[in-house]
């Protein structure tokens, strides 16, 4: 279960909604984020396509 970074599909809207759980250093975020994308692949919430959209907060190293 994600701990650090939390992601859900609303397959109505074709939206990810993506937020950040508990504090963690980026490198423990971005584990946590793959393996909830491996897990909804694996479950077939995500089935593939053209386009996806992402709304939520979203941490990107500089």
């Amino acid at each position: 279960m994600a701990t650090y970074y939390k992601i859900e599909f609303d397959p109505q809207t074709g939206v990810l909604r993506v937020g950040f759980g508990e504090p963690a250093q980026n490198d423990a975020i971005c584990r946590d984020a793959a393996a909830r994308l491996d897990e909804m692949v694996a479950a077939g919430e995500l089935k593939g396509g053209d386009v996806i959209r992402v709304n939520g907060p979203a941490s990107l190293p500089v």
